[in-house]
Formats: structure tokens, sequence, C-alpha cells
């Protein structure tokens, strides 16, 4: 589903705006070589608020007496003390830390979830604490390119291509057999040893974002063992070539949305019809020069770069609480040539670091969409791609002609996504679309619901990615759902 560079970084997102907390998390994990995948077994400690434990797991599921990866788990207890289980959580990506994710789920959780469920969450494998894809990337040279200067087609694709290719041998060098046994197939076969470890006869699950993926596929291979499964902003089960220009397209209109809203109120610097043509007028000074961005949250001597100007832009669209933030980002930069905020908007959406390296979510988002899809575009189609895009895209026309190349050189998948997703057998699933989702379109959802055997669509009227904390309505369908197993009836809701 995903691209290279600034597709990627339009694609990554979780449950809107919730931000994790800074307190201590549990390092990175490694299997316990003497843990019995075939009988999977937790053993938590304390981290904190949390609880944290490391969950064995085969490298290869076909091959449960092989080689074996750790899983990072954490859990926060039920309040009750006679809870229904637990309910699992993924915040999406791919790539995020759902362990990371917990700790602010667990403080936003309404209290029927939070009283009668353990909490518990996981990074998927390749990612961050559990055993991970690391392949040496560099943040400026190969998820942005601080020269992007030319937005001639050819030059793009051809550009594309080499960086594509280059960052797939990166990745194939340093990685060895895990580069390709990070796919959802492999992650829902951990989710259901996870679900036994746990002691529950039958999975409860809400996934936001790319985590429906992983729940739809769960669905797939072990319908029997679903309890209840709420998926809130249906990802593409079955990626095609121009997935990375529909969800252009999204943020497009969720640019529009915040334009709007801005000249509505009272105290934006930025007119409605303003907005578009300032982000042009930055990108037009960026092709000649970066902008200065001294604060000390930026890091003193760095330049806005074109690219870091479009994942701001892109990345405060996600959720409208942070709209606010990115009016003044675009006044600052148009009015003074000042591109700080802009820039600390483009590293809080990459997790940059002091020292200039990032969290990694890249690596794993990329290792993991090319270990999903089978049918990927040639570069014919990303050129018939590009063209379009450039047709269709008015604010993020210079970034989106190249879409759908970022597994170009990577091995050949050796689990790809499942042919069929009909779930045959499982009880009712809730999916939730979002009419004006800027991430995953609306139309993924209902295209979800309608594959589905047993599904109930639940709509959202709004412009955010993902509804679960963005609309009363939702949450309380879904809480009675979870809890008492009560399935709504397809409904539009509006708060």
């Amino acid at each position: 589903m995903l691209g290279v560079g600034l597709a990627v970084l339009a694609a990554c997102g979780g449950s809107g705006d919730a931000t994790p907390a800074t307190t201590t998390l549990p390092v990175p994990v490694t299997a316990d070589v003497d843990a019995d995948p075939t009988d999977p077994r937790l053993a938590w400690t304390d981290c904190g608020d949390l609880e944290c434990a490391t969950l064995t797991v085969p490298l290869d599921h076909a091959e449960p007496d092989g080689d074996t990866i750790g899983i990072a788990v954490a859990r926060a207890p039920a309040r009750d003390g006679d809870p229904i289980g637990s309910l699992v959580v993924n915040p999406g990506g791919p790539g995020a830390s759902g362990v990371t994710y917990l700790r602010t789920f667990a403080l936003r959780a309404p209290d029927e979830l939070r009283d009668r469920f353990d909490l518990v969450s996981f990074d998927p494998r390749g990612v961050e604490r559990s055993s991970a894809i690391e392949c040496g990337w560099v943040l400026d040279e190969d998820v942005y390119d601080p020269d992007r200067a030319s937005d001639d087609l050819e030059v793009r694709v051809r550009e594309a291509l080499e960086r594509a290719e280059r960052r797939a041998q990166q990745c194939v060098d340093a990685n060895g057999d895990l580069i390709g046994r990070v796919g959802t197939v492999a992650t829902a076969r951990d989710l259901d040893l996870l679900r036994r470890a746990l002691g529950d006869d039958e999975l409860t699950y809400l996934g936001f974002s790319y985590g429906t993926r992983i729940g739809a596929v769960y669905a797939e291979l072990f319908p029997e063992q679903v309890r209840a499964l709420v998926l809130d902003a249906a990802d593409r089960i079955r990626p095609q070539a121009d997935d990375t220009l529909q969800q252009y397209l999204g943020f497009e209109g969720a640019f529009d949305a915040f334009a709007s809203a801005c000249g509505e109120q009272d105290g934006c610097p930025l007119d409605e019809d303003e907005a578009a043509a300032v982000v042009a007028e930055i990108d037009a000074e960026l092709r000649v020069r970066g902008l200065e961005a001294d604060s000390s949250a930026a890091g003193e001597g760095r330049l806005l770069t074109r690219d870091e100007l479009y994942s701001a832009v892109i990345g405060a669209l996600y959720t409208p609480s942070s709209w606010t933030t990115l009016a003044a980002g675009l006044e600052l930069a148009g009015s003074t040539g000042d591109g700080s905020l802009l820039q600390e908007l483009a590293d809080d959406r990459v997790g940059r670091r002091d020292d200039g390296s990032f969290s990694g979510i890249f690596e794993a988002t990329t290792a993991i969409t090319c270990s999903d899809e089978s049918d990927r575009p040639t570069e014919e189609d990303a050129r018939a791609i590009g063209a379009a895009a450039l047709e269709q895209l008015d604010v993020f026309a210079p970034v989106g002609p190249v879409v759908g190349l970022g597994c170009f050189g990577w091995p050949d998948p050796i689990e790809p996504l499942p042919t069929e997703f009909d779930a045959a057998g499982s009880p009712p699933i809730v999916v939730v679309g979002t009419t004006g989702d800027p991430a995953t379109p609306y139309r993924w959802s209902v295209e979800l619901a309608d594959e589905l055997d047993a599904a109930v669509l639940v709509t959202y009227e709004g412009v955010v990615h993902t509804a679960f904390f963005s609309s009363s309505c939702v949450r309380g369908l879904a809480i009675d759902y979870l809890v008492d197993l009560e399935v709504p009836e397809a409904v539009t809701c509006t708060d």
C-alpha cells in the first residue's frame, strides 16, 4: 500500500491524536531460547505503570521447532477484579509500536474498557522492541530527499527506482532471514499465540488503520477464535498500485477542510483562499534554498527542506487538533522565512532524535508492506499513476507523482496476504469508516465490510483519521459491542 519517501510518511498512522507518554519503556527484547513456542507463556514484570513480557514465537510458523524471535508485549491490568479477558489493541502503521501506544490508550480508554479488560498491546515482528528490522537508513538521505528539486516525472521515477533498490539491498544485507518474515500473515499467527498465552479462548481486538489489516487477516485465518473485532479506519486488504495516490487525494480533501476551518476561525493567520498558495510559495522558496529552522527543538543550523514541509503538512492533517499548529507554522515560514515550527512538526512525525537518527518506523513500514504485496506495480504503472497524480493533485502535486515504487528490489513475499477475505464462520465484526478520513479513504472501510461474511459498517461523518476517540457515538457503539457483544446496526454517527 505504501510507496517511497513521502508516500510512506503519508500512510503511517495510528489512532488520531494520541501522543505517546514520555515514561520509561522496556528495552528491546530477544526470544527465550528455552521457551516452547507451541506452548506460549508470558512472564510479566513491572515496567513502570504497565506490566511487560516477551512472547517467544517461531521465525517461520511452518517450522515451530526452528528458530525463534521475541515479541514485546505490554499489559494494563483490568481495574475490576473479575475481568472479561484481554482487549488487544494495535495502533497501526505498519511499524507503529503498540507497547508505546498502550500507555496513552490506557490513560484515555473509557472506564467500561479500563475496568472490564486487561488492556494489551504488542510490537509486531519487525517493529521496535520486538525482533526488529534495522536497515541503517539515514533519515535525510534514505527517507527524505534533501536535494529534491526536479518535478520532471521521468527524473523522479528514475531516482525513486534507484533509491528503492539501494534501500532494499541495505535491508536484505542487514536482516538475514527476518527480512521476509515480517508480513501481516505471520503477525496474525503471532497474535493467535498471544491470545493463547493470555489465557483467552477467543480474541477481543481493537485495531486502528493498519491494525485493521492485522485484524482482518486474523479473522480470515482463525474465524472461530474471534470473540469481537472492531476495525477502525480500514486499511486495504488487497493493495493496489494507485493506493498511495488515493491517500494523497484524501489529504487534498483534508487540506481543503483545514483551510476552510482556518478561514472561519478568529485569530487564524491564514485565509481560506490563501492556504494552498502559502504552501506553494514556501515550496518555491525551498527549491532555491532551505529555510532557517534554528529553534532549539529543531536543532541549530538545520534548514527546512521540501520533503520536511510536506511531511509536516501531512502529519498535521491527521486530526483537527493539530490544525492550529499547522496554520501557525505555515504563516511563520511564509511571512518571515522561519521554518522552525514546520520542522518541529516533521520531526515529531518521524520520531527524530537529537543525533539525527529516527525511530525506525519507515524501515519496518517498508519491510512489512513488501512482505505483504505480491502484486507490485511495474515501472510503467508508476509512470501512468504519476501522470494521473499530476493531473489530480493540487497542494501535493510536488510530492505525489511517484507512488508504488517502494518495493522495487525487495525479495518476493514468502507469505503474502490471502487472496480471499470473507472470514467465513466468524461472529459479526464491526468496521468503522470516517467519510473524510485523510489517510485511509472511507471506501476502503465500505469495501472491507462488504467483503466480510458477517460485518456491520459504522460510519462517522468527520475529517479525522480513526473515529474511536473522535466520536462519542462510535465509541459508545464499540464499547457496547466489546463488553456485552451487542452488535450495532449499520448507522451513521455525526457526533
